[in-house]
């Protein structure tokens, strides 16, 4: 083992250890602040964060599950839905969270 593995597990360890002791996540959820280039907003009672990072987004959803969302030729995609594209990130999170309520997916 040398010094960099033993670190990298070092640090682990701490962080482990201290969510075992404390029962609080070193990295909660999202800040309330929206950061520049973040939508946030409510869709069927659910608190969604969107970061647009380049020719990508990231959304967030109830601050825990993350959705992937890639920029296509006239609009966003998501592997959730592989055959569609919508003009907004908004509008395609929307379209996932309708489809989980429908039973179709689970994010």
């Amino acid at each position: 083992m040398d010094r960099r593995q033993f670190m990298v597990g070092a640090s682990v360890a701490a962080v482990g250890t201290a969510v075992a002791v404390t029962g609080i996540p070193p990295f909660d959820d999202m800040p309330t602040a929206a950061a520049a280039g973040e939508e946030r907003f409510s869709a069927r009672g659910r608190a969604v964060v969107i970061q647009k990072v380049g020719k990508s987004a990231h959304a967030v959803i109830n601050g825990r599950h993350g959705v992937h969302l890639e920029r296509m030729l006239d609009g966003y995609a998501t592997h959730l839905l592989p055959f569609g594209t919508y003009k907004s990130p908004r509008k395609l999170i929307e379209a996932v969270i309708q489809a989980e309520d429908a039973g179709l997916l689970i994010i």
